[in-house]
């Protein structure tokens, strides 16, 4: 039976200086076929090239095979058998086999992954030796082996496609690349070529383009027009790999950016516009509005052409115009537009250049340009600090005092209170010395700006304390609440006038009077004895005055609010109190009465009677009827309807039998 060890000689010089001393005792009578590889492992057959594949991964078996010889020693006395490598330098398996072995040929060994690596690259002889059971010693011929697992340029990538020059309708059927050369280039490398859009996450995901045997130096490459169609405009790369023929494959090549722009090109391009220079000028409240660039449509443009605006030295991203979508706007930045200004270009106006261009892939196709006058002069205390100031474009500059402001009764900073009402407010600022004689200082209520307190500065004033008033309409336009004041600084040709930081006033001064009641009087002057009765029929409640309340839900009551009436009386001449008559009443208004209703002043002999009585020189007298009610925490009090009451006659007072 087999007795095939399967193991490694370790004392191998040792034995095989044996078995050299023998032979020549013994002489060899044959030589024996040489070991053997199967196919499938052969790149090229014409000098037994490896497949890298199976020197490299782990997961592939690489075997030698040995043909059976003449077996026939008996079972008592086997051939022994050795396979070495390199002229016995490195013997790799040894074993005995008698006749009964027959059915283990050919004998398949594999050879041990760490002693191939070890190895390295270039050719290795295989042969085995045969010491028969009789004495006799045969040898093999030699198996010669080409191991290569080394690709082209070895570890680093491949030299980049030299420039190529833009692809057009005109030349897309003759576009060509040239394969650089390099110096390990060995027959039956090829070359597989790549034309693709973008930077693909996995370039090994896409389909190379061609795929061709190196057979030159500085070899010329065709691309099928076909390829350069299908893939079509827009950020178009080449690159390539190399494969020898053993199957390794080198590192990719860098990319080389190719220019396709195919189809028609745009022949007419409008100026770029910048909407807020429409008045002619970028200053800097434009900026802090945001600036933007439109460029309006141009004839031929394709989805994936590109635009890029430039602002000086600013250039936008490349964008695609995508589905109709001009304009297309491109907002600039305002440090991007200071940066063009220039600190340094001292006062005034400067032009900023402004340029869009289209490009088809890497194509430049086109170009327009305008000039926008910008200026972003600055007056005033300006920040020492970073240039431009880090809260620039906005106007307000921090630098500047804000305004104090004053009741003219309540004297309260920042306050004006009901005591303040129909007065005008005192103002007063601290006016910081960088500014200049002629500059005018405005001042602003609630965003208003009150001209009749504008102040032109004069000689010395720069650095002083300004005081001003704020006329009532301003205040009454503005109503109670957080009222903000400015104020802002120009100058004669400086279009970025500063502004103060704002200051909030807490207005309170506005004293909120509802319309007064009306009574209602069918002679239509005195309150006499024929207004104690209802027109038009009975009343339970006459005799008694009637007294109309308007609508108040226009002043915020609703249903289920209190509303409180309240009569009082005077002498007609000297408009004296005649305490007797006061009458209160506080009423719940439903979703009915809070539209208005109908309040009556009685009973006759308690509330109307005594003013007839109160001054014997003259029995007329006066009626007033107001109404209050609570909104926002305040008492509201409404104007004072008022009336002549005059209840006599011939026969004294009013006949209060019903007419």
């Amino acid at each position: 039976m087999n007795k095939y060890a399967g193991h490694q000689i370790t004392a191998q010089h040792a034995r095989q200086a044996v078995r050299s001393a023998r032979a020549q005792a013994v002489g060899t009578d044959a030589q024996l076929a040489p070991p053997g590889i199967p196919a499938a492992l052969i790149a090229d057959a014409t000098d037994n090239t490896v497949l890298a594949a199976y020197l490299k991964d782990d997961d592939k078996d690489l075997s030698i095979t040995i043909p059976k010889w003449d077996l026939v020693a008996p079972s008592r006395d086997p051939d022994k058998f050795i396979l070495s490598v390199d002229d016995g330098k490195d013997e790799l398996y040894s074993g005995e086999y008698t006749s009964d072995d027959e059915s283990l040929f050919p004998l398949e060994l594999k050879l041990d992954r760490a002693r191939v690596r070890a190895w390295g690259d270039g050719p290795r002889t295989f042969k085995y030796t045969v010491e028969r059971y009789n004495g006799a010693l045969d040898e093999s011929t030699e198996l010669v082996l080409r191991l290569d697992t080394r690709p082209p340029y070895q570890d680093k990538p491949p030299t980049v496609f030299p420039v190529i020059p833009n692809v057009l309708d005109g030349n897309k059927g003759t576009v060509t690349v040239s394969l650089p050369d390099y110096t390990d280039r060995a027959p039956k490398d090829h070359v597989w070529v790549f034309w693709v859009k973008g930077v693909p996450e996995d370039p090994w995901s896409v389909e190379p383009v061609a795929k061709v045997e190196v057979t030159a130096a500085d070899q010329s490459i065709t691309i099928p027009v076909d390829k350069i169609e299908a893939i079509g405009n827009g950020g178009v790369n080449a690159f390539y790999v190399l494969l020898d023929k053993a199957g390794n494959v080198s590192h990719m090549s860098d990319y080389r950016q190719v220019g396709v722009a195919l189809g028609a090109w745009p022949t007419v391009y409008e100026d770029p516009s910048v909407p807020l220079a429409n008045d002619l000028l970028i200053d800097q409240e434009d900026v802090a509005l945001g600036v933007e660039v439109h460029v309006k449509a141009f004839d031929n443009s394709d989805p994936l052409d590109e635009v890029q605006v430039t602002w000086g030295a600013y250039s936008s991203p490349w964008t695609p115009v995508g589905p109709p979508k001009f304009p297309m706007i491109f907002p600039i930045a305002g440090l991007d537009i200071w940066a063009a200004y220039g600190k340094e270009t001292g006062a005034g106006s400067v032009d900023a250049h402004v340029t869009y261009s289209v490009r088809r892939g890497s194509v430049t196709m086109g170009t327009k340009a305008i000039d926008v006058a910008v200026n972003l002069e600055r007056i005033g205390p300006v920040d020492p600090g970073p240039d431009p100031d880090p809260d620039w474009p906005d106007p307000i500059n921090s630098k500047m005092l804000p305004a104090l402001i004053q009741g003219k009764v309540s004297a309260t900073d920042n306050v004006l209170t009901e005591a303040d009402e129909n007065q005008p407010a005192e103002l007063s600022v601290d006016i910081d010395a960088a500014f200049q004689e002629n500059d005018i200082v405005s001042f602003y209520w609630a965003g208003n700006h009150v001209a009749e307190a504008d102040i032109t500065l004069g000689a010395g004033q720069p650095g002083t304390t300004l005081t001003a008033e704020i006329p009532w309409s301003y205040i009454m336009g503005s109503g109670n609440g957080t009222v903000a004041v400015h104020y802002r600084v120009t100058r004669t040709d400086n279009p970025n006038p500063p502004q103060s930081p704002i200051t909030n006033v807490a207005v309170d001064a506005i004293v909120l009077r509802p319309d007064a009641p009306a009574f209602d009087i069918p002679s239509g002057r005195y309150l006499n004895c024929s207004a104690l009765w209802t027109p038009g029929g009975d009343h339970a409640d006459d005799p008694a005055f009637r007294v109309q309340v308007p609508d108040l839900s226009v002043h915020g009551v609703k249903a289920g609010d209190t509303v409180t009436l309240k009569w009082r009386a005077t002498t007609f001449d000297k408009e004296t109190a005649i305490p007797a008559v006061d009458l209160e009443e506080t009423i719940e208004v439903d979703a009915t009465t809070v539209k208005g209703f109908i309040w009556r002043v009685q009973p006759y002999a308690d509330h109307i009677l005594p003013i007839d009585q109160a001054d014997p020189a003259d029995r007329d007298g006066y009626g007033y009827a107001h109404y209050e009610f609570e909104l926002g925490g305040k008492t509201v009090r409404s104007l004072d309807a008022k009336a002549p009451v005059s209840i006599n006659g011939p026969a004294g007072t009013c006949d209060l039998t019903r007419p």
